[in-house]
């Protein structure tokens, strides 16, 4: 007993030292709550809300606040211009990411989304260069072709008028995009025709996402790391060897059968790229390539599926609005046009506002992932040392009083004549590096389902929109009835 008292005593004796000297050092340290030892606050976000928790604390504390997540020194940014002015104004001080191991069982220090310095900078190059050239002009194609497969294999579902989940199918369009678009490779969208690896690979994306988003105990308190009861590092470390597995297989494909002077997708692309840097500089080798196939897989499938699942959900709970959505949608086209395109966009300000919102009132990443400081610095006037983990509070800068009339109201016109743009993507240099091609998907695939079909709550009352936490704020399981326009 007298070993715990003295281990919690210099806890506090270090919680007290580690605040005196932030602010000696950098005489205006951001408030905070008060940290209990061992936890810090991990208490007042750990409820499986946590933009909840972190949303009570803004209205607390502020826009710039700091927090303990356990021993890890956090500072939350919550409105645009302080955000703006760490990753736009600083962006080379704010690229780094933390690292724990659960960034280091994903990202192996080898992928886009968890590496920092050099590394980063050389693999985003070498992605972004394979984006442009992966003849993105096909891109539409390729996404209303999912779509087309999709709306057949919706048509059991709806011909039985009944209210049916709709997040398989939603989750099989942008897991297909995906392949698509990565490999050359189609598959099935009906449930019996596709593919056991193809849904093994669905539901560990999804997985993986709310593994990451449940958070690792070790990754904060580090005397519990030895204790893997507590922890989830080994699922963590199986689904990520069962995805990377999954991608090496189509890397081998693309490797054994590529053309280098006609590349067939953006794999093709990618393997080109990587190449021509491994001429120069010959430290990368294909694993890297294995774990950007994991980020856009995952990255890529989660939040365009959630994205188009809370816009059904809004939709069948504001009928009216739909209603003129799906009007504006069918007035936009000729009679002979099948589908909505890129063209119609600037035609559509009713489909363009209510993205937007959606994209405001339920943020698909409310805290996006973290960063870290490589410097002292300061940010709406409050000093920020080296070293500290910053999170993005895009929830709360959605749902703040203060910059928002009604906040808690979903609007779809609230866009209509605000060209304010939403930081759903990131901001600065380590915004999203696919993000035109998340909006392009979203655009197209929204625009066309609702003008398709119409979405109908099963009863009078309105369908849950509180959303559940993983990586990204996803709608609680919902059914809805679908009917062909």
């Amino acid at each position: 007993m007298f070993i715990v008292s003295l281990l919690l005593s210099l806890l506090i004796i270090v919680l007290f030292h580690y605040s005196y000297t932030l602010r000696k050092k950098g005489g205006n340290a951001p408030p905070g709550p008060f940290a209990w030892p061992i936890i810090g606050n991990l208490h007042l976000i750990a409820d499986g809300r946590p933009q909840i928790g972190l949303f009570r604390l803004y209205q607390k504390f502020g826009k710039v606040f700091h927090i303990w997540m356990g021993s890890v020194y956090t500072v939350v940014l919550c409105e645009p211009d302080v955000i703006k002015e760490a990753f736009i104004n600083q962006g080379s001080l704010f690229n780094d990411r933390p690292t724990n191991l659960t960034t280091h069982i994903v990202g192996g220090e080898n992928n886009v989304a968890f590496t920092n310095g050099a590394h980063w900078t050389k693999l985003r190059g070498i992605v972004s260069k394979a984006l442009t050239k992966a003849k993105t002009r096909q891109m539409e194609t390729l996404i209303l072709g999912q779509f087309e497969k999709m709306c057949e294999a919706i048509q059991d579902d709806i011909k039985a008028g009944k209210p049916f989940y709709i997040r398989p199918y939603l989750r099989t369009i942008s897991f297909s995009v995906m392949m698509t678009f990565l490999f050359g490779k189609e598959i099935s969208f009906k449930p019996k025709e596709l593919d056991p690896e193809f849904t093994k690979m669905i539901s560990d994306s999804q997985r993986l996402a709310n593994l990451m988003s449940a958070g690792n105990p070790g990754d904060y308190i580090k005397f519990l790391r030895p204790f893997n009861s507590l922890n989830k590092f080994d699922d963590l470390e199986l689904v990520v060897h069962d995805i990377l597995e999954f991608a090496k297989k189509y890397v081998k494909e693309h490797l054994d059968t590529i053309d280098r002077s006609n590349p067939r997708d953006f794999m093709d692309q990618l393997i080109i790229e990587y190449e021509k840097d491994q001429v120069t500089d010959n430290v990368l080798d294909y694993s890297s390539i294995h774990r950007i196939c994991l980020d856009i897989l995952v990255g890529g499938t989660d939040t365009g599926a959630t994205t188009i699942e809370w816009l059904v959900l809004l939709m069948a709970n504001h009928p009216v609005e739909q209603e003129l959505l799906n009007k504006e949608l069918l007035t936009c086209i000729d009679s002979d046009e099948k589908y909505i395109s890129s063209v119609h966009k600037p035609l559509l300000p009713i489909l363009n506002s209510t993205i937007k919102e959606a994209w405001r009132y339920r943020p698909v990443a409310p805290l996006a992932l973290p960063h870290k400081s490589t410097e002292d610095c300061t940010v709406g006037g409050y000093f920020i040392p080296k070293g500290s983990q910053i999170l993005i509070n895009i929830y709360s800068a959605s749902m703040s009083e203060k910059l928002w009339e009604e906040p808690t109201k979903f609007d779809a016109f609230r866009f209509i004549k605000d060209d304010s743009r939403t930081m759903v993507f990131g901001e600065g240099p380590r915004k999203c590096v696919g993000f035109n091609f998340a909006e392009t998907e979203v655009f197209l695939l929204v625009s066309n389902l609702f003008k398709r079909f119409k979405f109908v709550r099963p009863s009078d009352e309105l369908l849950d929109d509180a959303g559940t936490v993983g990586i990204t704020l996803e709608p609680a399981p919902f059914d809805v009835l679908v009917e062909n326009r």
